[in-house]
This record gives structure tokens, C-alpha cells and sequence, in this order.
């Protein structure tokens, strides 16, 4: 539902956009409070491209629309509006701190203070999604330093934001909360697990790992790793196994879902002396238990004269297993045209 939201133009009728112009009787709102941050954005951007506007007079302009017009002039006084008509629009400010025109700035930045001031938490809570995104322009980096100021010194907020339904404002909360090193490693650990953003949840792990290697090994931290939601974060605690001692269960992760941590796991065993391929091959001594996985952890282990077992699976009830055998015999490049032809017709349209 969020991407729908940001990707939709926010509440502005275009319907004579295209000339430049827009008419009196336009419907002009702003974004609804809480809208996502590229919501204003987008709203901003379609007003500063519009050349000109029908009404009258500037005291028929929306607020909202001085705050984002074309004519820098317009946007600065709209800036010295009294705090009970910009307190709604609070985001345009944010925006108008990393406007190209020094006097738009100054001012945009003397309103933004000013709220810091009166209130920090509902400021930084509200704003942050905004200017992470601002503080990538060329004049984006006086707010965001100040948010990551006051951030550093309000931990409980920073805690909120790891939190943020925003994956920018999470990665954000990330960086900071590593700065000031404030989670121990079993909180690193259970953040890495469980947090879907790939890009942040690599920051967790990278932040977990060097913890283990500077602290020593702490198994429940390894167990959270291993059964966290990504592929980077399971290889992380496989590869963590063997600080820990543990490299002896990397064999339980050989027939993972994910090829990288499956390749961790092969890495693992050969560390330990062991062979990955017979133990990659007991999981298909059952045809009633075996799955696509194992089917594919066997086959990158295995060798041209372990085919037969491939091509035996060919006839295996499951259609995601008979893909998988497929695949296999590709990788051992030795597919069979004839006993391949009938597939061709399998129900199943992954093979």
C-alpha cells in the first residue's frame, strides 16, 4: 500500500498541467499529514513546474503552493507566515532548507529550528522520512546533520525510528544507533534477523559479526543469525559457526533455500575436513522426504557418475522436485534428449 501511495501524484488536479497553467478552480491540497515523504516531494516538484497560476491575487494562492511556487520571492514570504498556517505545512519547510535560493533557505531553516526548538520529539519523529530523503541535495546536509545531532542524544527516539514503516528512515536509525554503539551483540543480531531491508539488515550483520569477532562467540547470537529472514544473514551465521566451535552443524544448513548460504555451508565442512556430497546425498535416500532444496544442494556437489540419482527423480510426484533434478543434470551437463523429451509436456510448468 505505501508504494501505491508514493507513486501516486498527491491530491493536485493536472488536467491543464500540460500547458504550463492551472487553473483557478484546481483542486490544490497538499498531501495529508503522515503522507509519505515522496508524496510532498512529488507535490513540490509539480508546482515549481508549473509556469503560472490563474488566481487573482496571492492571498487566493494555498499556502501550500507559495511554499513550493516557482518564484523564490513568494516562497520566502510564505516562509514568514504566522506558526498556526505553516505548523501543518511544516514539510514544505523542510524542503525550502535545501532550496536553491540562499534567502529561501535562511528562512526555511530559521522555521525549521524554531520547531526543533518547541518540539523536538514530534519534529524528528515527523520529519526524518523527509530529510533523509533531502539531505541527498545539494543543500540537504544542514537539516540532516541537525536531526542526526539531536538523535544522538535522544536514544529512546532513535529506538523509534529502527522501527520506521520507512526503509530509508530505518537504514538512517542504523547508521546512528552503530555510531553511538548502543545494542549489544544479541540486539544486533536479532535486528539483522528480522529486518526485510536488504541494504540495513546488512548493516545489522556486518555490525553483528565484528561484535563476535571482538568480543568472542555468543551462541545465541549465532542461532539468530541462523534462522534470520535473509540469505546474507543465514551465510553470516553459518560463516559465524566456526568461531563459535560449531562447525560441526554446518551440515544442517547444506540443503538451505538459498545458494549462498548453501555455498557457506559446502565452504564450512571442507573446513572442517569434512566431504559435503555424501551428506548432501543422504537427504535424497528417501524419495518421500527429499525436496527441491536438497535435490539442489546435491547437485552442486556432485559428480557426473552420481547422474543416475538425478535422472531417478525424474518420475518424483513433486513437480518443484523433478525441476530441481532437471536443473541438477544441467549443472552435471549431462542431460539426456530422450529422457528429457516427455517432460516437455509435464503439468508442472516449472519443469
Amino acid at each position: 500500500m505505501g508504494g501505491e501511495s508514493a507513486a501516486r501524484l498527491p491530491t493536485i488536479n493536472l488536467d491543464n498541467h500540460r500547458g504550463g497553467r492551472i487553473d483557478t478552480g484546481a483542486e490544490t491540497r497538499p498531501p495529508s499529514p503522515g503522507a509519505p515523504a515522496a508524496e510532498w516531494i512529488a507535490f513540490d516538484r509539480v508546482v515549481r513546474r508549473t509556469s503560472s497560476w490563474s488566481y487573482t491575487s496571492p492571498v487566493e494562492t494555498p499556502e501550500a503552493v507559495k511554499l513550493c511556487h516557482p518564484d523564490g520571492r513568494i516562497r520566502e514570504a510564505a516562509l514568514r507566515a504566522p506558526k498556526h498556517l505553516l505548523s501543518p505545512l511544516l514539510e514544505f519547510a523542510a524542503i525550502r532548507c535545501a532550496d536553491w535560493v540562499p534567502a529561501v533557505r535562511a528562512q526555511a531553516r530559521q522555521v525549521l529550528a524554531r520547531a526543533l526548538a518547541d518540539d523536538p520529539a514530534g519534529t524528528l519523529h515527523r520529519l526524518t522520512p523527509l530529510v533523509v530523503r533531502l539531505g541527498r541535495r545539494g543543500q540537504g546536509a544542514w537539516a540532516l546533520e541537525r536531526f542526526e545531532d539531536l538523535l544522538n542524544e535522544d536514544h529512546a527516539l532513535l529506538g523509534e525510528l529502527r522501527g520506521s514503516p520507512d526503509p530509508r528512515t530505518r537504514r538512517f536509525a542504523a547508521r546512528l544507533t552503530l555510531g553511538v554503539g548502543l545494542l549489544d551483540v544479541r540486539e544486533l543480531a536479532a535486528l539483522a534477523a528480522t529486518e526485510p531491508d536488504p541494504a540495513t539488515s546488512g548493516l545489522w550483520t556486518d555490525a553483528t559479526l565484528a561484535a563476535l569477532a571482538a568480543d568472542g562467540p555468543d551462541d545465541e547470537a549465532v542461532d539468530t543469525l541462523l534462522g534470520g529472514h535473509g540469505q546474507m544473514v543465514r551465510a553470516a551465521g553459518v560463516t559465524a559457526l566456526r568461531g563459535a566451535g560449531r562447525a560441526a552443524e554446518a551440515a544442517d544448513h547444506l540443503c538451505d533455500r538459498s545458494g549462498m548460504v548453501r555455498a557457506c555451508a559446502r565452504w564450512l565442512v571442507r573446513q572442517a575436513g569434512g566431504d559435503p556430497r555424501p551428506l548432501c546425498r543422504e537427504p535424497l535416500a528417501d524419495p518421500a522426504r527429499v525436496t527441491p532444496y536438497a535435490v539442489t544442494a546435491f547437485a552442486e556437489c556432485a559428480r557426473r557418475e552420481d547422474a543416475p540419482l538425478l535422472r531417478a527423480l525424474l518420475a518424483h510426484p513433486a513437480g518443484q522436485v523433478r525441476a530441481a533434478a532437471v536443473g541438477g543434470l544441467r549443472l552435471l551437463d549431462v542431460t539426456d534428449v530422450e529422457l528429457l523429451r516427455p517432460l516437455l509436456d509435464d503439468p508442472a510448468p516449472a519443469v
